[in-house]
């Protein structure tokens, strides 16, 4: 399990900061806080007028934006940098941002029917919950982070269900469950305690002790989920390999040390600061798991970064000085978020991520304000100028992927077929042409 340790902000009593004309905040905010936002978790930004959306200045998210039709293409002229997605939600859409809801048979009964929910984080439905049930409680649910969930209820809440993030899916005869969501030795003692044929799920890091009996494991786990790092003896990797239907993550040998981790686990589910003075009140070798935003400040020593964190999940965005971005990369078990440096220049990769799920018009101005080999994601309509010059766009877009309708001129949509992947549709339009290529 997590640790909570209190950041600099939390210890200074959490005071707000002043939200005019700008503002920074972690969790749920709802509404414009000023017309600079940098938060960590979700911005909901329904109800608010186009004409307020488009006087905002910069968006900068780790999380979730909630936007609604009216004011999705205002949000879309808006300067962002976003580890994440834009998401267009109705009003009544209820948001509950948990690090980890385990939603029960007993949970559901006592809700009322037709329920419209996003859950942000780890999500688990236990396999006691009939699929009729949940079908009957949720008229829409959006899952944001980890969803684990048997194939009966999935399968009931086919067209009702909205994932952004991984799935993991259960048997429906599975009767134990074991997750695992931050460092976990597994012994024989511990072992011997589980039911036989526990479904095992690691979301953390599991080190299986070197004297652990292959018949145990054989008979007290019959599926292993693996979404984080798992080390141990290459006997006990290989039969846990042959029983893995959800493979996200490591499998590592361990190499001339016990299995067991000495570190604990350090969860960020907002906005956190690592300082020296943070890293030295931390075990050595600990597991660090970030969710929000997490920023290495400038005068970290590397050689205490690299003693106290052996492992990192990143799952938002980490921002810090070159050096110590290379040695969180280095050490990253999952990334699913951005790695970006602080300050001028950059790497040449992973330095920003943007996506669009509506209709944009790229423009000059946005290429300008983006870092060199961002990476893109259109799931939308996506329109660039008729005046980009192709060596911006080079310069700017490193990698890209397309799931929806990309439109411009023909010079222009051949820089990006040189650089990404293609599951839509590209249009030729403007300079006197039109024509529309299948998907590829």
């Amino acid at each position: 399990m997590h640790e909570h340790i209190e950041s600099e902000e939390e210890e200074q009593g959490g005071e707000e900061e002043e939200r005019v004309p700008s503002a920074q905040s972690a969790g749920l905010v709802r509404g414009i806080p000023g017309r600079r936002i940098k938060t960590a978790g979700v911005l909901d930004l329904r109800g608010v007028p186009a004409e307020e959306v488009a006087k905002i200045e910069h968006i900068e998210v780790a999380g979730v934006i909630l936007a609604d039709p009216a004011n999705r293409a205002a949000l879309g002229e808006v300067p962002m940098q976003l580890a994440g997605s834009v998401v267009v939600a109705p009003p009544d859409l209820r948001v509950i941002v948990q690090p980890d809801l385990e939603v029960t048979k007993a949970m559901l009964e006592g809700m009322s029917a037709g329920q419209k929910v996003m859950m942000v984080g780890n999500v688990f439905f236990k396999p006691e919950v009939p699929p009729s049930l949940a079908a009957e409680k949720f008229e829409d649910l959006r899952i944001v982070g980890i969803l684990l969930a048997c194939e009966g209820l999935l399968g009931a809440m086919f067209g009702k269900l909205e994932i952004t993030g991984v799935t993991i899916t259960l048997s429906d005869t599975a009767a134990a469950v074991v997750r695992a969501t931050g460092k976990t030795e597994i012994t024989a003692d511990y072992l011997s305690r589980f039911e036989d044929g526990t479904i095992y799920v690691n979301i953390g890091q599991t080190a299986l002790a070197s004297d652990l009996p292959e018949d145990l494991v054989a008979q007290k786990i019959a599926q292993y989920h693996n979404v984080g790092q798992t080390t141990g003896p290459e006997r006990l990797l290989n039969l846990l390999r042959s029983r893995c239907p959800t493979n996200l993550g490591e499998f590592q040998v361990a190499r001339g040390e016990p299995a067991g981790v000495a570190g604990r686990s350090v969860g960020n589910f907002g906005r956190r600061t690592i300082s020296r003075a943070f890293l030295e009140r931390l075990e050595d070798n600990c597991s660090y798991e970030n969710y929000g935003e997490t920023i290495i400040a400038d005068d970290v020593p590397e050689e205490l970064l690299l003693r106290k964190i052996a492992r990192y999940t990143n799952y938002g965005r980490t921002v810090g000085p070159a050096a110590l971005i290379a040695a969180m990369e280095d050490r990253c078990i999952n990334n699913y978020g951005v790695f970006e440096e602080a300050g001028e220049g950059g790497r040449e990769r992973g330095k920003s991520h943007f996506e669009n799920h509506g209709e944009m018009t790229l423009t000059r101005e946005d290429l300008l304000r983006m870092k060199d080999r961002s990476s893109f994601e259109n799931h939308g309509d996506l329109t660039l100028a008729q005046d980009l010059p192709e060596d911006l766009l080079d310069q700017k877009i490193g990698y890209y992927e397309n799931h929806g309708t990309i439109y411009g001129p023909a010079r222009l949509l051949a820089v990006l077929k040189t650089r990404g992947e293609n599951y839509g549709d590209f249009v030729v339009r403007g300079e006197g042409q039109q024509s529309q290529e299948g998907r590829g």
